[in-house]
C-alpha cells in the first residue's frame, strides 16, 4: 500500500507539471481511497493489535526509535514539500477554473440543455 501511495503521489506531481487535470483528479481520487482504507486498517486492526501485544518497554523503545528516524529523515521538510505542492495545485486549479469560466462553455451547455 505504501508503494502504491507513492506511485499515486508521483503521478499527481507529473500531472501537475504536465497540466493534465484528468490524470491529476484520477490519481487524487485513487490516492484518497487508498488512504482511507489504509488508515482504517491501521486504526482498527494494526494499532489495537500492537497495543495489546507489546509490552510497555517495547512501546517505549518503538517511540524512541520513531523520534530518532523522524528527526533523521527531517519529516518537517517532507511535510513542507507537500504543503507547497498543495498550494501550487490550488493555484493552478484556480487559474484553470477561471479560464474555463471565461470560455463561456459552461453557460453554453446549460443554455443548450435548458
Amino acid at each position: 500500500e505504501h508503494n502504491k501511495a507513492r506511485e499515486f503521489v508521483r503521478n499527481m506531481e507529473n500531472a501537475i507539471q504536465a497540466k493534465k487535470i484528468n490524470e491529476l483528479t484520477a490519481n487524487a481520487g485513487q490516492y484518497a481511497r487508498l488512504l482511507k482504507e489504509h488508515i482504517y486498517k491501521e486504526d482498527n486492526i494494526l494499532y489495537p493489535m500492537a497495543e495489546r501485544g507489546l509490552s510497555d518497554e517495547a512501546k517505549s523503545s518503538l517511540l524512541k526509535e520513531y523520534i530518532e528516524i523522524d528527526n533523521r529523515l527531517n519529516s518537517h521538510a517532507i511535510w513542507l514539500k507537500y504543503e507547497i505542492l498543495c498550494t501550487e495545485l490550488e493555484q493552478q486549479l484556480n487559474v484553470q477554473k477561471e479560464a474555463f469560466a471565461k470560455s463561456g462553455y459552461e453557460t453554453r451547455v446549460i443554455h443548450e440543455k435548458g
